[in-house]
Parts: structure tokens; C-alpha cells; sequence
């Protein structure tokens, strides 16, 4: 019995030691810095710090490539992802503007995002990522559309290319695109260099441009038809050429009591003359006998005018420009009174000058106020300028 005792007590003191010397080595043991790192960071609730691949030790952040689409259509839900591999970093989402009847929600990788019906325009998503005091951002841009974008790869600005300014003109040029029907998500836009003050229709698929806002010169006109991230453009090349002014006074010559002289108003590339009669003094020259013309220059003679006749004098007058011409013209009628000598207001007598009534004028800037029997006499290369300008000045021309 004394033996067994001894040796119960032998081993509890062997345990004792034993107990003593494991608390020993717990209380010299130290913890590693990482650890104490990582046990501080998560009472922080943060974790694992310094094995983020985005944020090293001395919490330096990467800001990454967020991906997803650039264009998204409304009513629908887009989602955008960023590679993220850590939990060391907290990760923020904003979406800017954020629309009436949106909604949306992600984690540290991805985000979705609904787009309200009948939304359009462009999204920002700005995507924050927070370590260690440190933040960066990285964003994406969308374009929210209504609709789908079937632009065509290249379209053609009808109207015409070559254009008469300045003199008497009156009309506007008008140039279109096509029309793609949806205001919501087609936007156009036009410019014209030089820059030309005077045309309205920005913002549409149609512009009108002043014939008064343009000089002579050439033009480039550009319109752009943009539906969220696709954009077109297609440019146009116009001539603009002066319009002539063909105001002229038959002047009589002293020299000969029944001739005289054209004197136009301006100056200008081509003029032509012609002088018709009214054989049965009706009014009606359309079928009157020419008289004299072709006269070309700045001046033209005449002689041989009949006292008592009506004559009517046809002055043409055109700019030629890059293949067509700016013409106009102008039609006054006369009567020849008196070839005799007659005293002038003035009391003077002058002898052998004839006297010219002045029975009315009209200008003519359409083809169709020129008899077809008086065009055929006129130069048919010219004559074809003239169509061609007309043609040009009041239709639309397609390129």
C-alpha cells in the first residue's frame, strides 16, 4: 500500500511539470507581425491586406479596366464587371445621372444596372476601390438608346451643287440627309465652312441656306447623323457664282439720227443683246422679227430704227462658273416717236437725235419668260448655261 502511494504521487508530479513547462513556452512565444497585422485589420473589418493583388503593403492601388457594353437599350438591365481577386479592399459603385425608375445593385467584382423605359442618353459608372486609407476610381461610359441604331454606311446631302448669289436673288438653298424617323435617337448636325451665318435647320435632318448669307466662292458642307456610339458623315462640294445685275439704258446716238448705244449697268463674263420688233404695235413681241443680234460686249450699236415702231431690247447677261452660269436678263420696251430734230428741255435745239419712249420693263431670271424662238437664236452652248443654271437654282439636284 505505502509503494502505491509513492507511485501515484510520483506521477502527478511528472504531470505537474509537464503543465508547467507548456505554459512556459506559450508565454516566450511571440506573434508574428503579419499576424498581429491580419488580427488588427479584421477587428477593423478588414482583411487579408497584404495578399490583395490590387494593394501591396504599402496600400498602393491599380484601378482596373471595367468591362461591358457601350451601348445599351432602355428597359433593360446591363451588367459591368472589373477583375478582383482580394478582400482587402472595399469597393463602392455610383452610376451618374441615376434615372427616375432605375435601380441597380453588385459586390466587388460586377454591377447591374436597370435602365428605366423611355430613358436616353449617357451613363457614367464610377466604380471606387478603398484600401488602407488609399482610394482610386475607375468609370465607364454608356450610351442608352431607345432604339436600334441601323445607320447607313454612307448617305448622300441632296441638293444643289451649284448655287447663284448676290444681285437680285431671292431663294433659299435647301439641303437634306435622311430622315430616320426617330428624334430620340438620331441627332444631326451640320456645318459649312466657310463658316455661313445665315442657314437654319441645325439639329435636323433638312437646312436652308440664305442665297443673301452666301458669297461668291466654294463651299464645304458636312452633316454628321450620330445614333449612340456609330456616327456617319458625308460632305458636299458647292459653287457659289455671282449673280449679274442687267440693268441697262439704251442711250441714242447724235451721231445718227436712228442708231445708238447699249450701255449695260455693270460688267460682267458674257452679254448679249438683241432688239425685236412689235410689227402690229399689239404689245405682243413674242412673235416680233428680230431686228439686230447678236450684239455682244458691255456696248452694243444699233441704227436703223423705224420712227413710229415699237421695238423691245433683250440684254442677257451671265457669270460663268465651273461649268454653269449665273445669268439674268432684262426686257425694256420702246417707241420710237421722232428722228427729227426737237428742242431739248433745256431750250437747246438738238438735231438728228432720235426720241425714245419708254413703254415698260421686266426682268427675266426664268427660262420659261424667254420665247423658244429667241433662245434658238441665241448661242446654244450658252443657252445650255443658262438651262443649266436654272435647272440647278429652283429644283432639288441629288449628288
Amino acid at each position: 500500500m505505502k509503494k502505491m502511494i509513492q507511485y501515484i504521487a510520483l506521477i502527478l508530479m511528472l504531470c505537474n511539470a509537464s503543465i508547467h513547462l507548456i505554459a512556459q513556452n506559450a508565454k516566450n512565444e511571440r506573434i508574428p507581425p503579419a499576424t498581429r497585422l491580419e488580427q488588427s485589420t479584421q477587428q477593423r473589418g478588414i482583411s487579408n491586406i497584404p495578399d490583395c493583388f490590387c494593394c501591396d503593403g504599402a496600400y498602393n492601388l491599380t484601378p482596373p479596366v471595367i468591362s461591358g457594353p457601350d451601348t445599351a437599350r432602355c428597359g433593360t438591365t446591363v451588367t459591368f464587371k472589373w477583375p478582383y481577386n482580394c478582400t482587402g479592399v472595399i469597393v463602392g459603385h455610383n452610376f451618374s445621372p441615376f434615372p427616375p425608375g432605375a435601380s441597380g445593385g453588385g459586390n466587388n467584382n460586377s454591377v447591374s444596372f436597370n435602365i428605366p423605359p423611355g430613358y436616353t442618353g449617357n451613363i457614367t459608372l464610377t466604380v471606387s476601390f478603398n484600401c488602407g486609407g488609399k482610394s482610386v476610381t475607375s468609370q465607364k461610359v454608356f450610351t442608352v438608346v431607345c432604339c436600334d441604331c441601323n445607320l447607313p454606311p454612307k448617305f448622300d446631302i441632296a441638293g444643289p451643287r451649284a448655287l447663284c448669289v448676290g444681285g437680285n436673288c431671292k431663294d433659299d438653298y435647301v439641303y437634306t440627309v435622311p430622315n430616320m424617323n426617330d428624334g430620340k435617337c438620331y441627332t444631326y448636325n451640320w456645318s459649312i465652312s466657310p463658316a455661313v451665318r445665315g442657314f437654319s435647320g441645325q439639329g435636323t435632318n433638312s437646312i436652308r441656306i440664305k442665297c443673301s448669307a452666301l458669297a461668291a466662292g466654294t463651299y464645304t458642307i458636312t452633316s454628321q447623323i450620330k445614333c449612340g456610339d456609330k456616327v456617319v458623315n458625308s460632305t458636299a462640294q458647292v459653287v457659289a457664282c455671282q449673280k449679274p445685275n442687267p440693268a441697262f439704258a439704251p442711250q441714242p446716238n447724235p451721231a445718227n439720227p436712228s442708231s445708238g448705244v447699249l450701255v449695260p449697268g455693270t460688267t460682267y463674263s458674257s452679254h448679249f443683246w438683241y432688239i425685236v420688233t412689235d410689227n402690229d404695235n399689239s404689245g405682243d413681241y413674242s412673235n416680233g422679227d428680230t431686228y439686230i443680234g447678236p450684239l455682244t460686249g458691255s456696248t452694243a450699236n444699233f441704227s436703223n430704227l423705224a420712227v413710229g415702231k415699237r421695238y423691245v431690247f433683250y440684254h442677257f447677261v451671265m457669270n460663268q462658273c465651273d461649268g454653269f452660269a449665273c445669268w439674268d436678263g432684262m426686257i425694256i420696251g420702246y417707241s420710237l416717236i421722232s428722228s427729227s430734230m426737237r428742242v431739248a428741255p433745256n431750250g437747246t435745239k438738238e438735231e438728228g437725235k432720235p426720241e425714245l419712249k419708254k413703254l415698260g420693263e421686266k426682268n427675266i431670271n426664268l427660262i420659261k419668260d424667254i420665247p423658244e424662238e429667241l433662245l434658238r437664236k441665241l448661242p446654244a452652248d450658252k443657252v445650255e448655261l443658262m438651262r443649266k443654271s436654272e435647272y440647278v437654282g429652283h429644283v432639288t439636284l441629288l449628288k
